[in-house]
C-alpha cells in the first residue's frame, strides 16, 4: 500500500511514487496534510490545481507557497493565481508569470501589471 509506505517515509519517496505510479494519485492525495509541497509536486498540473487551491487559503506560509508553485506550473494557474493571491506568495506568482509569459499573453499582461 502505497499510502502505508509513504506515511513513514521521507517526502523524496512521494516525488519517485508520483512519477513512477501516475496511476496512483488518489492514494498520494491522502498524503496531503503530512506532505503538502512534496505531493503537489509529484502530482500533474490538473491532479495538483484543486487542492492547491484550498491549501493557498490557509495560515501556514510555508504550504501557501508549494501551492502557489503547483498552481503556476501552467499558464492559466499562474494568471487566475496573480488575479487573487495572498501577499506571502508574491515571489511565487511572479516567478510562474515570468515562466509563461513570452509564450501567453494573459501572463505577459498580469506580469506587467504586478510589476508596477
Amino acid at each position: 500500500n502505497i499510502v502505508f509506505s509513504l506515511a513513514f517515509g521521507a517526502a523524496a519517496a512521494i516525488g519517485a511514487v508520483g512519477k513512477l505510479a501516475p496511476g496512483r494519485h488518489e492514494e498520494l492525495l491522502k498524503l496531503l496534510d503530512r506532505e503538502p509541497a512534496a505531493v503537489l509536486a509529484a502530482l500533474p498540473p490538473e491532479k495538483a490545481a484543486a487542492p492547491a487551491r484550498k491549501l493557498l487559503d490557509g495560515k501556514d506560509e510555508a504550504v501557501q507557497r508549494a501551492a502557489a508553485m503547483a498552481l503556476a506550473r501552467t499558464p492559466a494557474g499562474a494568471v487566475a493565481l496573480a488575479e487573487k493571491h495572498p501577499e506571502a506568495v508574491r515571489p511565487e506568482v511572479l516567478a510562474g508569470l515570468r515562466r509563461h509569459a513570452p509564450a501567453d499573453r494573459k501572463a505577459a499582461q498580469m506580469l506587467e501589471k504586478l510589476a508596477r
